[in-house]
């Protein structure tokens, strides 16, 4: 029956004023930062009266200018800029590797990690290499003798060192949006042709650049009832934050919390009301001061 009637149970609210200097300036002190908080950084900074899009529409052009000496030659965009200008990505070329008149046909490797003695060494079971492995040891020097393969050749050597094209910090390039520089990573393309014959023939070229994404993006903001109303309503009620905490030093930590908690705690069954109202209806001037302040506007004083 106890759990029943605790149920069947209404909570209202009862108000003590309290007169104290350290609490009042701890509640006053959390008001302010809560008020500082909404209205600084919420209304201002983030703008939370306003409804935002941030669907964007857009086009990107870039262009590139400049000139550079690269393996004595002088280069100019169409020659290190890839792939052609215009788009938003694009990669300007600051180091190659050139392999010319590539054509089919046989011929050793060129890493160090072919090298052979026999043909026994140049089996299927080898590293992937630039071509079919063939299974022969030939000669790729007076010195040296490596796996033959069939494929393009000769075959690439990127071993040697290439200096970079230095002109390229001094480019100028065109555009109008954000840029970053997310990836140094390099590429490799061929430019192909035909001999009168009807063979093919290519120049391989691996190019080592810089990667430039261009990125867009952006967010449109206009004021709006709704989302105001809605950041006014969290502020006011995260103001009542600085009761609870002063509810809890009160009752916990302050001298005098004991009085305190049975000034602000007041259980009152029908009883006891019954009996109030006989003894208020028969002797009605026998209230005492304190009992007519409370019942007159529900609120208790405390000095402190």
């Amino acid at each position: 029956m106890n759990c029943v009637s605790d149920f069947f149970t209404y909570e209202t609210t009862k108000s003590v004023v309290v007169k104290s200097w350290t609490i009042g300036v701890i509640n006053r002190a959390v008001q302010l930062l809560i008020i500082s908080y909404f209205v600084g950084w919420v209304f201002l900074h983030e703008k939370a009266y306003q409804v935002r899009d941030t669907a964007i529409e857009s086009s990107v052009v870039t262009k590139v200018k400049g000139f550079g000496r690269y393996a004595n030659r002088v280069m100019d965009v169409s020659d290190y800029v890839t792939p052609p200008q215009g788009t938003s990505v694009f990669v300007i070329i600051t180091k190659m590797i050139v392999t010319e008149n590539q054509m089919q046909g046989f011929c050793p490797e060129s890493e160090e990690k072919y090298r052979c003695v026999s043909d026994g060494q140049c089996g299927p079971e080898r590293f992937p290499s630039g071509g079919i492995l063939t299974g022969r040891c030939v000669n790729y020097s007076s010195v040296l003798r490596t796996c033959e393969i069939q494929g393009w050749c000769p075959t690439e050597v990127d071993t040697v060192e290439m200096p970079v094209m230095m002109e390229a910090e001094n480019f100028t390039i065109f555009i109008k949006n954000s840029i970053r520089f997310p990836l140094f990573n390099f590429e490799k393309f061929a430019k192909y042709y035909k001999l009168e014959n009807g063979s093919e023939y290519r120049t391989l070229l691996k190019a080592f650049g810089i990667r430039f994404d261009v990125l867009v993006y952006g967010n449109a903001g206009k004021f709006n009832i709704i989302p105001t109303i809605i950041s006014s309503v969290a502020a006011f009620t995260s103001v009542g934050v600085g009761t609870v905490l002063c509810d809890i030093i009160l009752l916990n930590f302050l001298k005098g919390a004991d009085q305190y908690k049975a000034k602000k705690f007041e259980e009152v069954d029908e009883t006891t009301l019954k009996v109030t109202a006989s003894a208020n209806t028969v002797y009605p001037s026998d209230q005492t001061t304190e009992e007519k302040r409370s019942t007159d506007s529900g609120a208790y004083s405390i000095g402190h």
